[in-house]
């Protein structure tokens, strides 16, 4: 009577140790999660502009929080790991109205001449060229200084706020060279380039710039005549790259 009753706590033990056991690894495999406000702090220390949203999501496998950025001109889609506040990715979205029809009721271009004020003030210059993006609703103005620099001023035609105001690259017999291209990416995204190529996308010429950095890897396409910047991906690299 007594060895069975030996027995029955015996079973008892090992199965509540079992258990306990089990218990303690699942708890101990799972990472307790950033909260909201810690990943948005974490973003803001890193990133100028201002959060506009931030929510919890859940992708390859693991907890993200997926952050959208406004700064200037541009809107950035952010990936945080939920666990250790890593930028698992980032990708940056132009504003403009390419997904909206132009109201031309409710969005008035403001004049030409206006635009071109504006873009003088701004490069501190005479204005050489001046052209309307009707799909964007944005005035490109090249400004040309003193010592011959060229300024290029996107305005947007409906406000005049100045979107963007940066150095045009001197044009050798109308396209600017891979090595000016890199130059330009680099400036977008400080890093080593690993490889670029002269490229078209939708009838336009472009110079396809991949840089990499400790931390990130991205794709800068820089229009082959004008230097402009058309397109920036960036996305963190995987540690076991």
């Amino acid at each position: 009577m007594k060895r069975k009753w030996y027995w029955a706590i015996g079973i008892v033990v090992v199965t509540t140790a079992a258990v306990f056991g089990t218990t303690t690894l699942v708890m101990g495999t799972n990472d307790p999660l950033l909260t909201e406000e810690e990943v948005r702090q974490t973003v803001s220390a890193k990133y100028a502009g201002n959060i506009v949203s931030s929510e919890l999501t859940h992708a390859k496998g693991k907890e993200q929080y997926k952050i959208i950025l406004e700064e200037d001109a541009n809107t950035y889609v952010l990936f945080v790991d939920g666990a250790t506040g890593k930028i698992e990715q980032l990708q940056q979205e132009k504003k403009n109205n390419d997904n909206q029809p132009n109201d031309g009721e409710n969005q008035e271009r403001i004049p030409k001449t206006d635009a071109e004020k504006i873009a003088s003030t701004e490069g501190n210059g005479i204005v050489e060229s001046i052209d309307y993006d009707e799909k964007r609703n944005v005035y490109n103005v090249i400004v040309v200084k003193e010592n011959s620099q060229r300024i290029e001023v996107d305005i947007d035609g409906v406000n005049g706020d100045v979107i963007r105001s940066k150095e045009k690259p001197v044009e050798t017999g109308g396209q600017i060279s891979i090595e000016e291209a890199k130059q330009i990416a680099l400036e977008e995204l400080n890093g080593t380039v690993v490889d670029s190529e002269l490229d078209e996308e939708d009838g336009l010429l472009v110079y396809e710039i991949e840089i990499e950095t400790d931390s990130e890897e991205g794709t800068i396409v820089v229009n082959a005549f004008t230097g402009a910047i058309e397109s920036v991906a960036i996305e963190g690299r995987d540690d076991d790259d």
